[in-house]
């Protein structure tokens, strides 16, 4: 970075006042950096080569670190040994030197900075990083560059100039073999996503497929002005500038664009969370991206790879210093520094209604969740979207005898300690932990009463697994009983355990006592304040003021206060949180403002197009003449969706559980229309089968409880197209596939209730045909089209 003032770096990391959870790394090096003809270039390969240099280089390193306050250092080597980068015959060894000794000086420092570096997927360079499995335990993770797989460079290669996509599913598992290979650890491992594209003009326009050939790079576009690269900015200015659409490979998880002489290949929200869903069934580490600054102005990328959360979701800023934050274990240390902590731990709201019939207190284990949903938030401010009742939200309570469940969270005071945990799916997981106290007041050995490990019920830590609450499979002595550094300086050697643990709620021991759950969710005005928190307007230890107003601060430290701070007798718990019959605040509720016509709170209008069939045949011979063929069915739709909500299920856990303590309702309406074109050579009679047209996935506001229940606006549109056209036919018919406005309420509403259910809801079983058109056809038509809601 020439020319560039310090005050960038303070500037930088400056940015962790917003965000004291965010962790803030200096990335040296760079493809530029290591380029042919550059002063750069013979920097890494002299600085790993001798000791004196690689000390220096250390010790100047930490002094940057701390001066500016940097979390850690990232190393872009592009790439060591590597005789056309510059590369030297003992880089690779070399280069481990350098990790282990940054490592141990690291490890004399107070701060524990991290450290990664920066692996392409190329097997011709990655084969010079010599001692990859020594790099891994001396670093964090490490940044597989998954992208760049193709470009214009292949026409220098066996594969020859053929177009392909450069982030190819396909490609980048062949790439992560070669780290399994050498035994890496996949948590150890990032995937790299890029915002950007690689382009190629193709040598045949009608020949626009991955494998056809191309002449040389792309057209440069306005901003990046490099032929052969497109930001995803750009191409998505593309696309509204050519009216042309992308085709996805499903099985690549990729999207290319064409146009005129033109092919790019990228990727977008479904083709990000396909690679996401990839990485999460292989346990990888985590993510990284490159680059931020290729994304639209609206960053519509990054909340592509941020899907179903939204930004405003990672924006709130902490109210003081003290504001209590949901981190994952490991980014907060909790310790009473060998004194009496100033006052018991805090819990959430006044418990006065939640459950009917909770086990007594001394003898309960229990955790909250909350979630807040600000995609359904017209005000982004945090102040605003800390407001459950302003927006969607979703708030979980599970309560049992501590032979069926405990807490493995630090924050309830838990002396378990996990030291590798991530966060993934609800496939099965195994986790490294340790106790860090030994002594006679440790509650370390709960995890064993009852029935032992198997079928308990764990309350996890922020950021460990998908969901707060998961069920337990095993607790085994772990291989590997390296500690972190962190519990090293305290002088604890505890043993190591291995964890298993899914979310099969079926196996948790049903003869130990009941598990009681509690499970709120709207996006209602007034559903938050008149039924989750109806209690607290009778009692409140601290007053919500004391909070600013932060409902979710306050409910998470009343909450906390009451159930693990030992102050509630049974009956006390059962007054204030679980109440006798939710029905009746429920009924309060709808009778105070909350009256049929319910304000709509989340709405979504979209335009997009479905490709729905897309066919190419021939070039055939039949009797010395060459014959083609092609069919393309589309539509251009437009959907339009209000949805508003509220759900309170207060039950066992059993299955199936009994609802009648719960209540829903749930209004949504709504219209989707479409255009439909088919284009066709040749007479072709063709049946698109079931397809589904719209999916809930669009609305990001499903809240889910692992292995419990999914919530959400819920809504799918799914259809099918059957037609004949012949020779040279165009086929256009605008057609109104669905029109609902769905009311429910659940128990079915009595006299006594407002909104009435509508025992059947209005929608369109069968599509409005507005007008067909047929061009240059031999009797074209449509002969069905079918689509429900």
């Amino acid at each position: 970075m020439p020319n560039t003032s310090h005050d960038l770096f303070r500037d930088v990391a400056a940015i962790k006042k917003d965000n004291p959870d965010l962790k803030v790394l200096i990335a040296l090096g760079g493809w530029g950096f290591n380029d042919n003809n550059t002063v750069t270039q013979p920097v890494f390969h002299n600085l790993v080569s001798k000791s004196s240099a690689r000390k220096n280089f250390i010790a100047n390193l930490l002094i940057f670190l701390r001066g500016y306050g940097f979390d850690g250092v990232d190393f872009d080597w592009e790439y060591p040994g590597a005789s056309d980068r510059g590369g030297g015959e003992y880089d690779g060894e070399n280069l481990a030197l350098l990790l282990k000794e940054l490592k141990q000086a690291i490890a004399k420092d107070p701060a524990d900075y991290l450290v990664s570096f920066t692996a392409p997927t190329s097997y011709w360079y990655l084969r010079h990083f010599t001692h990859l499995a020594e790099y891994m335990d001396h670093v964090d993770w490490v940044n597989v560059m998954t992208y760049d797989l193709h470009g214009v460079w292949d026409s220098d290669s066996s594969i020859g100039s053929h177009v392909l996509a450069h982030t190819i599913l396909t490609g980048i598992k062949e790439a992560l073999n070669l780290f399994w290979r050498n035994d890496i650890d996949p948590a150890k491992v990032n995937l790299g996503l890029g915002f950007y594209g690689r382009s190629f003009q193709l040598a045949d326009p009608s020949c626009n497929t991955p494998g056809c050939l191309f002449k040389g790079g792309g057209a440069p576009g306005e901003c990046t002005g490099s032929s052969g690269t497109l930001s995803y900015r750009e191409i998505m200015a593309i696309m509204d500038k050519e009216h042309v659409e992308p085709y996805h490979d499903t099985e690549n998880a990729v999207k290319y664009l064409t146009w005129k002489d033109q092919w790019v290949s990228f990727d977008d929200i479904d083709t990000f969370q396909e690679k996401i869903s990839f990485a999460n069934s292989i346990g990888l580490g985590g993510l990284f991206i490159w680059a931020l600054n290729h994304d639209t102005p609206d960053f519509d990328a990054l909340q592509g790879v941020i899907h179903p959360k939204t930004l405003g979701s990672y924006g709130a800023e902490a109210e003081a210093a003290d504001h209590w934050r949901n981190a994952p274990d490991g980014d907060c240390r909790v310790t009473d520094c060998g004194i009496e902590w100033y006052e018991e731990v805090f819990l959430p709201v006044p418990l006065d209604y939640l459950f009917p019939d909770p086990p007594p207190a001394d003898e309960a284990d229990s955790e909250f969740t909350l979630k807040l949903d600000s995609a359904n938030n017209k005000d982004k401010s945090a102040a605003y979207n800390d407001d459950p009742d302003n927006g969607a939200f979703g708030f979980v309570v599970l309560t049992s005898p501590e032979e069926v469940q405990i807490t493995l969270d630090k924050r309830d005071g838990s002396h378990w300690e996990f030291l590798d945990c991530f966060d993934g799916g609800e496939a099965e997981h195994t986790v490294r932990m340790t106790c860090t106290n030994d002594a006679s007041d440790s509650n370390c050995h709960k995890i064993h009463l009852g029935r032992g490990v198997p079928g308990k019920i764990l309350e996890m830590p922020g950021g460990c697994g998908p969901g707060r609450y998961a069920v337990a499979k095993s607790l085994e002595v772990s291989a590997n009983q390296s500690l972190p550094q962190h519990l090293r300086k305290r002088g604890i050697e505890s043993v190591v355990y291995d964890l298993t643990f899914d979310y099969n709620f079926h196996r948790v021991p049903r003869d130990l006592g009941k598990t009681q759950v509690r499970i709120d969710y709207s996006n209602q005005p007034g559903y938050w304040d008149g039924v989750v928190d109806k209690a607290a307007t009778h009692q409140r230890k601290r007053d919500l003021s004391e909070h600013r107003n932060n409902h979710k601060r306050w409910l998470e430290e009343a909450w906390r206060e009451d159930m693990h701070g030992g102050h509630l007798d049974h009956d006390e718990l059962h007054k204030r949180w679980f109440g006798s019959n939710v029905l009746d605040w429920l009924k309060g509720i709808l009778g105070g403002g909350f009256s049929g016509e319910v304000e709509f709170k989340y709405s979504y209008r979209d335009d997009f197009i479905v490709k729905l069939i897309e066919e190419r045949y021939g070039p055939c011979n039949i009797n010395g003449v060459e014959v083609s063929a092609s069919l393309d069915v589309k539509a251009e739709a437009h959907v339009e969706v209000d949805t508003t909500y509220g759900f309170t299920l207060i039950t066992t856990l059993d299955f199936p559980p009994d609802l009648s303590n719960s209540y829903l309702f749930f209004r949504n309406r709504g219209e989707a229309t479409a255009k439909f074109t088919v284009d066709a050579l040749a007479t072709a009679t063709f049946r698109s089968g079931g397809f589904e047209f719209l999916s809930a996935d669009k609305f990001g506001a499903a809240f889910t409880v692992p292995g419990i229940l999914t919530i959400g606006p819920n809504f799918k549109l799914l259809g099918s197209v059957d037609g004949e056209v012949s020779v040279s036919g165009n086929l256009q018919a605008q057609v109104k596939l669905a029109d609902w406005d769905v009311r429910q309420t659940y128990p079915v509403a009595s006299d006594e209730w407002s909104p009435e259910a509508e025992k059947e809801p209005s929608r369109s079983d069968m599509p409005c045909q507005d007008w067909l058109n047929f061009i240059n056809g031999k009797d074209p038509k449509i002969l069905s089209t079918d689509f429900f809601s």
